[in-house]
């Protein structure tokens, strides 16, 4: 407020000073003006040095401060590692729970799993059996069949209806044995009434 003061007389005064500069030739400072500059710099500068001495205290504080804090941190992470932190043995005893119970749901997760893929493999190898079974007896009587199949044609080729002991002899090979010889050259015995 007072340099708002000084400064509007100041200026009331530079108007004088200015009229009576074009009025006249004097040239020469007012006295009070000044005291009122001197007034005005010894002012800023014990403002300017109060300034400087409360950045100083700021900064000391601050420091103090910030050194505090490190050392209350540090002391916290002491006691975390010893596990004697009241604010943490809580919350970790509450981790450790919700831990515990996760193992233990995880662990009857994984036996369920566990009987489902025995039971997946046990039906898996019924399943094999049954199949293996049902071929067997099909390959069983399919071999079956085919045998039968060349018996009756061994059967049918080895006597045939229409055909003679000579004739059946000579469709087996070209060249006769000579058991065949003596069989076609011996008399057909006959038995009587």
């Amino acid at each position: 407020i007072n340099l708002r003061m000084t400064s509007t007389k100041k200026g009331d005064r530079d108007g004088e000073d200015s009229s009576e500069s074009h009025g006249g030739t004097d040239t020469s400072m007012d006295p009070e003006e000044t005291s009122d500059d001197l007034n005005d710099r010894t002012k800023k500068k014990e403002a300017q040095s109060s300034m400087a001495m409360m950045e100083k205290h700021f900064t000391h504080l601050k420091e103090h401060i910030y050194k505090f804090k490190i050392k209350e941190v540090e002391k916290k992470m002491e006691d975390i590692k010893r596990g004697t932190a009241d604010d943490y043995k809580s919350p970790l005893n509450e981790l450790t729970k919700e831990d515990f119970e996760r193992m233990k749901i995880n662990d009857h997760i994984k036996q369920l799993q566990y009987e489902v893929v025995h039971k997946k493999m046990e039906a898996e190898m019924k399943s094999c059996n049954e199949q293996f079974e049902q071929d067997k007896v099909l390959l069983f009587n399919s071999i079956r069949d085919d045998i039968e199949e060349k018996i009756t044609q061994v059967m049918n080729n080895r006597t045939p209806p229409n055909l003679d002991l000579n004739q059946w002899i000579c469709s087996l090979g070209k060249r006769r044995s000579p058991i065949s010889r003596v069989l076609l050259n011996k008399p057909a015995r006959v038995r009587g009434p």
